[in-house]
Parts: C-alpha cells; sequence; structure tokens
C-alpha cells in the first residue's frame, strides 16, 4: 500500500512546518495512521537552508511532549510538490511564493492549514505558544474530520 505523502509548507522552514509535521506525525502515531502517511516539511525560500529547526519551536515541542528529530530546512522541488497529495501552507504568501515557483503546476492540492485563518509566523511575533497552539488544533481538526 502507497503512502499519501503530506507536506507542510512555510517560509523557511525552521518553525512553523516542521512543528506541523512532527505534531501530525505524533497524532497519526497516536491513531495508529503512520502506515498512512508520508509527511515531511518545507519551505519557499532558501533563506534558512540547512540550518536545523529554530530552537523556540524545539523548546515548544518538547513543552508539549512532541518527540522530534534533527530536520534541515530545504525549499520544496518540483518532484516533491508533484508527488504530494497535500500541500498545507501556513498563511497566504507561502501561495503566493509557491505559485510564483511553479506557475504552471496544478495548485488545486494547496491550501491553508488553518483555513480560513492564517498561522501567525512567531519567527516576527515571537509567541511560539500561540503558533503551536493554532497548528494542532489545526491538525486535530483535520485528522477529526478526515479531510485530507
Amino acid at each position: 500500500m502507497s503512502k499519501d505523502y503530506i507536506i507542510f509548507l512555510c517560509h523557511g522552514n525552521i518553525c512553523r512546518s516542521p512543528m506541523a509535521q512532527f505534531i501530525f506525525l505524533d497524532e497519526i502515531n497516536k491513531r495508529g495512521l503512520s502506515d498512512k502517511y508520508e509527511v515531511d516539511s518545507m519551505a519557499v525560500s532558501y533563506e534558512e537552508e540547512g540550518n536545523d529547526i529554530d530552537y523556540r519551536a524545539k523548546q515548544q515541542m518538547n513543552k508539549n511532549h512532541i518527540p522530534f528529530s534533527y530536520h534541515p530546512a530545504h525549499r520544496i522541488s518540483k518532484d516533491e510538490f508533484l508527488k504530494a497529495k497535500v500541500i498545507y501552507t501556513m498563511d497566504n504568501s507561502n501561495i503566493y511564493f509557491l505559485k510564483r515557483i511553479f506557475p504552471d503546476l496544478d495548485h488545486s492540492k494547496v491550501r491553508l492549514l488553518n483555513h480560513p485563518y492564517e498561522i501567525s509566523d512567531p519567527w516576527y511575533t515571537h509567541n511560539f505558544d500561540l503558533a503551536f497552539k493554532e497548528i494542532h488544533q489545526s491538525i486535530v481538526k483535520i485528522l477529526d474530520g478526515g479531510n485530507l
């Protein structure tokens, strides 16, 4: 059985999208669904290429007992975009940049994670508690509703 490939996407891939990746992995493990999904997180920019998860995002995951591992930031590739069943973005600027990167691809699988709202960016707000809460609630809502 092939797994559905799910991508979480944000600007730099060091705060929101890796938190979403590991929160999603934790939730599907708790629900016995880990054999159904392949999960990754990526960026729309090269700004943080190769950098690990921001230490404040790591603190937030530790505080909430979310297991995580080293994750080097990278920008989404065309192959990854095409392979994905769903690409969840954190905000509308991520969608804008994704359309600029891949203007000729079908973007119907691209969705705001917290639709119709954006996930606040803790890089600017410094509020990692709020970003974690918004991401976690969005993922639970998606999994509870079977809206993948």
